[in-house]
């Protein structure tokens, strides 16, 4: 049974957006994110492969949508990759000349004290 007095610490998804640890895209991006009925939320990593590239949030967004529907299986999370062209950092792999990413889409609270549903991508290691 949890006892809120063995809580050592919280932080919450707030704070990381006031931190800039985490971005919230459907308010910066409502048409690119529009195929999600809940908030979008992309960690400072993966926000880190928009810059400079207007079309990726869309393209991120989309092709976790295609992930979700080819898993067809009830899990909160799924893994899939990205191309990314013109990304300042290392891709993690190259096919065809061409740079993937590897990327998360969660489904989760969007909060500590908010349990209404939010997606969050990220990189595997970000979990």
């Amino acid at each position: 049974m949890f006892n809120s007095n063995d809580v050592i610490s919280l932080y919450s998804r707030k704070q990381a957006v006031e931190d800039g640890l985490q971005v919230c895209v459907s308010k910066l991006f409502p048409s690119d994110t529009r195929m999600y009925k809940f908030p979008v939320y992309f960690t400072s990593a993966v926000w880190e492969l928009c810059q400079e590239q207007g079309a990726i949030v869309w393209d991120i967004c989309y092709m976790g949508v295609l992930a979700n529907k080819a898993n067809q299986t009830d899990i909160s999370t799924v893994q899939y990759s990205v191309i990314v062209e013109g990304a300042e950092c290392e891709a993690d792999f190259i096919e065809d000349g061409i740079n993937y990413y590897n990327l998360l889409a969660q489904c989760g609270a969007t909060d500590i004290d908010d349990p209404r549903p939010c997606i969050t991508f990220m990189f595997p290691e970000e979990l």
